[in-house]
């Protein structure tokens, strides 16, 4: 009905879609982050484990299943870890500006 209006609609619309975008890479990058920090401090508390074993455990234990699984368990653990988290912090959000947006706009 009103152009101005619904210019000032859309720029608003633009401008919250442009803040998600930022907000959803900053998180993103961030639990890449701690992901990464999750998996080098998994992977060297397995380390100084493994290397306080006794030396019959490595004679009935090859030492490149224990790299591989070092390593594929490792990863595999912090990736699903991470992600469990995130999609967590990212409802928690939405629950949030939700209940929000319903309070301010009753």
């Amino acid at each position: 009905k009103n152009p101005s209006k619904a210019h000032a609609a859309l720029t608003k619309l633009l401008v919250a879609v442009i803040t998600c975008a930022v907000f959803t890479s900053i998180r993103g990058g961030l639990f890449t982050l701690s992901c990464a920090r999750l998996n080098s401090r998994i992977r060297g508390r397995l380390l100084k484990s493994l290397l306080r074993q006794e030396q019959g455990f490595y004679d009935k234990t090859r030492t490149g299943e224990l790299s591989s699984r070092l390593n594929t368990d490792t990863t595999q653990m912090s990736s699903q870890i991470s992600l469990n988290i995130n999609v967590l912090v990212r409802s928690i959000v939405q629950i949030v500006f939700v209940i929000g947006i319903m309070l301010w706009t009753s």
